[in-house]
């Protein structure tokens, strides 16, 4: 007997309850809306009040609303996709609560979402929905809601979708027509350009390869031949220029043999049957396959049979006519469905954009594209909640998502005569891209497979090119120069990049004036370097503490960091991704015990929105950077997502204690760190409380042994390849426990081989304290005789030329202050008062910098 999770049974319920007054209204009347949800709690701590969550996975009430701030000028209004019971939906946005005078209305649309397209000026607006059925009847207008607009949020005005709809290109090749005036000039002198021969290279070897031997071609899409389309097509496209071609027999040659080869696939791939079994087996393999053919269907559109067209467009409907509605309602109120925003949402997108002019399938197809088009107004780039550059959803799976974020905006920026670039994502993405991976290191982020790379991916190098050449980004510039050979590797944007050669000489030198701390307000991350530009001698920590939570390729890793030195890890997280989520993906990498963080009771965060932590105050000059975490609602009991639910199940794991997962009494984790430069110091200071005793597990990782002094409270660690020695001094009122083990929870499943080695996990326990606190003095050097002593008396301690004033008892208010004895303008203090102050130097000029509790933005609404 199959059991329902309580979110299915109330999701099976308000269905039925819809249908049921579908059935029962009156010709003269119809539906109300269904009753919304009651408001969701807020938790009262004992300084400040937290909410259930800042952000919901699958929205639950109507988004704007007065306690929800602006991220974008205009906002999306999005109604939640269960308060949508019939076939369409009419806005009305107005700053007249009575909707009678300057009132804004949509027309009716199938979507959950509307875009005003329009700066929204400073007040009070108001706003409300309707519905329609598909027999006409429309129902009354909802209640109205307000939300404020005061003028701090980013402008970023995109066109009307009329504006698209006539600008549509009726003519094919159209896939890249914002390349159209670029590219004869770069296909006339494609054999001086730095990617040719890579391109060559990859084109000629897809030219040997046999297809015609596959016994089902189309199984073969997403591991093959999309990569062999791809390949073709971007040397077809730059192989075309008659003038290379007339004096060179070979490059003519080559361009034929390239179109032959297309085609031979193309026609092999449509002499095959395809099934739905296989057209939807993923949505991956979807549009895996449709990449297979609509370049070659583009390409050659005027060449291919009626009945080759026709064969294609068939499939391209299929796709369409079965992912539009499931996408349409949903899309707009998930959080951040992944597949569908690496790569479904672009190849969907274009094939409406290759069928939308078509008289056959216009009428059923334009409205598509239009739901796209408002989509990526609505929710893009990076859920449209983010302006910090960065990736919510993981460092290394921001590559997943270039070819994405470079086609999207260019196509519609070109097609809507408006620069999708200009959203704050895009300006802020190249410095971003810099700090969170630098050139020659391994990577500060977070997220599944932060450990794959030992050096930035080829995408993000490639994604650097394209902003340096689209924004003139010097950030960007400079780290795409710092690695060409990964720049000429990539084949994705490639075809951008061979077109736009015009734009190769765009800036490259790093600013001078950059800050060392970066802090991503919006995603809940800050990064701090002590040299950025030079990792031979760069000393770096990143830091965790996200309103969104954990889950999809995200970890429970609120207030945990990762510490590098010369580009190596000195502190990083534990496991290996091999699995999204098998026992040891679940036990061992996604769980808290894998971070450096905390356990309470041997309990950790769980895979949740509602598990979340939250950056509240981050400053930094020329000698110390700070930041705060509070990761206090971070323990908040076990995962309700459905989709935790069934993945626990699968791999035999209950989210009980003995796993690590459950309740607890924890009342406040606020973790502050402080980097003191030029002397490669970081400190660490927790104030934990639970409103019970606990044991509380202090936690930190390493890929190499720690050499342990239980007297003096230290931990050693050694890197032999990169030359340095790291000591970390704990110091704590209560009693503590120092253990280590090289043992995972549970063991990958590929067992401990060379590629996946065992790693080095320490414990200090604190046992059976409601409350307690913890100072760690991290420092590196080139050698154990070069680390500086540390001194301690009483709630004062001294390492070289800095002093720390920690208040180490738990009970009162928490209090730390750092000074320097020979920095006269510099000292760090957190009073009593609970403000935190800064007076440092930044970029040479003194500056005093003073910081409370920072309220960051949520787009679930509470009132």
């Amino acid at each position: 007997m199959k059991i329902l999770t309580p979110r299915k049974l109330n999701s099976m319920l308000a269905l039925l309850s819809a249908v049921l007054m579908l059935s029962c209204s009156s010709s003269e009347e119809y539906i109300e809306p269904p009753t919304e949800p009651e408001p969701p709690t807020e938790i009262e701590g004992e300084e400040k009040t937290y909410p259930e969550a800042w952000h919901d996975k699958m929205r639950t009430r109507p988004y704007p609303q007065i306690d929800n701030e602006l991220i974008i000028n205009p906002s999306p209004l999005i109604v939640p996709m269960n308060m949508k019971i019939s076939d369409s939906l009419q806005f009305e946005l107005s700053q007249d609560p009575d909707f009678e005078t300057s009132v804004t209305q949509s027309a009716m649309q199938a979507w959950c979402m509307y875009n005003p397209h329009r700066t929204l000026e400073n007040g009070t607006w108001y706003w409300r929905y309707r519905q329609k059925s598909k027999e006409g009847k429309v129902s009354d207008w909802s209640r109205s809601y307000k939300f404020q607009v005061e003028g701090n949020a980013d402008n970023f005005v995109t066109p009307a979708f009329a504006a698209i709809e006539k600008n549509i290109p009726t003519t094919h090749p159209r896939l890249y027509c914002f390349l159209n005036e670029v590219l004869p000039e770069a296909q006339d002198k494609v054999k001086s350009l730095v990617d040719y021969k890579a391109m060559i290279n990859l084109a000629n070897t897809e030219v040997d390869r046999d297809v015609d031997g596959m016994a089902n071609p189309w199984a073969n899409a997403g591991k093959t031949l999309k990569y062999t389309t791809l390949y073709l097509h971007t040397a077809y496209v730059m192989t075309k220029s008659e003038r290379v071609a007339s004096k060179d027999k070979t490059f003519a040659k080559q361009h034929a043999n390239y179109k032959e080869k297309m085609l031979s696939v193309f026609r092999k791939l449509l002499s095959t049957p395809l099934p739905d079994s296989r057209l939807f087996a993923s949505n991956f393999e979807s549009t895996d396959i449709a990449l297979c053919l609509i370049p070659i269907y583009d390409e050659f559109y005027e060449e291919l049979t009626t009945t080759e067209r026709e064969q294609v467009e068939k499939i391209l409907m299929r796709l369409l006519r079965y992912y539009y509605p499931r996408q349409c309602t949903y899309e707009e109120n998930h959080i951040f469905d992944n597949h569908f925003w690496q790569q479904n949402m672009r190849v969907l997108m274009q094939c409406a954009f290759l069928l939308c002019d078509k008289p056959a399938y216009r009428d059923e197809v334009l409205p598509i594209m239009e739901y796209y088009y408002e989509l990526w107004t609505a929710r893009a780039p990076s859920m449209g909640y983010n302006r910090d550059g960065g990736w919510q959803n993981g460092t290394k799976y921001f590559a997943n998502n270039v070819e994405t974020l470079y086609y999207v905006p260019k196509l519609f920026s070109h097609i809507a005569q408006s620069n999708f670039l200009l959203h704050p994502w895009f300006k802020k993405a190249g410095e971003t891209i810099v700090y969170t991976w630098p050139p020659s290191s391994k990577s500060l982020g977070f997220g599944d497979g932060w450990e794959w790379y030992d050096t930035p991916q080829r995408q993000r190098v490639a994604y650097a090119d394209f902003l340096a050449r689209e924004l003139g980004d010097a950030y960007a510039g400079w780290y795409a120069a710092q690695q060409p050979k990964s720049l000429r590797n990539d084949p994705e944007l490639r075809l951008y990049r061979m077109a736009n050669c015009q734009k190769n000489d765009y800036v490259s030198d790093f600013p001078d004036s950059h800050p060392k701390m970066m802090w991503l307000e919006d995603l809940g991350e800050v990064i701090a370097h002590s040299d950025v530009k030079n990792v031979d001698n760069d000393f770096a920590m990143s830091f965790r503490s996200s309103t969104f939570g954990s889950g999809s390729h995200t970890l429970a890793d609120q207030n945990s960091f990762n510490v590098l030195y010369r580009g190596d890890y000195v502190y990083n997280s534990t496991g290996y991704y091999q699995n999204f989520s098998d026992k040891h993906n679940i036990l061992s990498y996604r769980h808290s015990r894998a971070h450096n963080t905390i356990l309470v009771d041997g309990i950790g965060q769980p895979f949740s929105t509602t598990g979340y932590g939250d950056i509240t105050r981050a400053m930094g000059g020329d000698h110390i950077a700070y930041c705060l975490g509070d990761a206090s609602h971070a323990y908040s009991g076990i995962s309700n997502d459905d989709m935790w639910i069934d993945a626990f199940k699968a791999a035999g794991i209950s989210q009980t204690p003995e796993f690590g997962f459950g309740a607890t009494p924890l009342k406040k984790y606020r973790r502050h760190i402080l980097m003191l430069y030029p002397d490669n110091i970081m400190l660490m200071y927790d104030e934990l409380e639970a409103t019970s005793p606990v044991r509380w597990d202090w936690l930190l990782h390493s890929q190499v042994a720690f050499d342990i002094d239980n007297d003096l409270k230290t931990l050693t660690t050694e890197n032999a390849t990169k030359g340095f020695v790291t000591q970390t001094r704990l110091f704590c009122n209560d009693a503590m426990t120092m253990s280590q083990t090289d043992e995972f929870f549970v063991n990958p499943k590929s067992g401990i081989t060379a590629k996946y080695p065992k790693q080095w996990h320490f414990t200090a326990n604190i046992a059976n304290q409601a409350a307690t606190r913890v100072l760690a003095i991290m420092q590196v050097a080139d050698s154990k005789t070069a680390l500086k002593q540390i001194s301690s008396h009483g709630d004062t301690f001294r390492i070289g030329n800095w002093i720390i004033e920690a208040k180490m008892a738990a009970s009162g208010k928490a209090y730390l202050k750092v000074t320097n004895t020979t920095l006269e303008n510099v000292s760090f203090e957190y009073s009593e008062l609970g403000n935190s102050t800064l007076n440092d130097t930044v970029n040479g000029t003194v500056r005093k910098q003073t910081q409370t509790d920072h309220v960051n933005i949520k787009t679930r609404a509470i009132k």
